[in-house]
């Protein structure tokens, strides 16, 4: 099977990667992962934080991989 992206998919995809590479170099955003990940349960309850970004930024790493098996179908990951 021969495949041939276009030049829209290309960028679409370089997209992703570059926002997940600019998050990454975030250090602000890299501190309140490790300590979101790190503190989950006394995060979630810490009245100074809001509760949502709490949960979305604990569980974002598995919502990166959840989106992509169900949204593109690929369950091999």
């Amino acid at each position: 099977m021969k495949i041939k992206l276009t030049a829209e998919q290309k960028a679409k995809m370089e997209a992703i990667f570059n926002n997940m590479n600019e998050l990454s170099e975030d250090k602000n955003f890299m501190k309140a992962l490790k300590y979101v990940e790190n503190n989950f349960d006394k995060a979630a309850k810490d009245k100074n934080n809001i509760e949502k970004d709490v949960y979305n930024l604990g569980n974002f790493i598995e919502n990166i991989i959840d989106t992509a098996k169900c949204n593109f179908n690929y369950y091999n990951i």
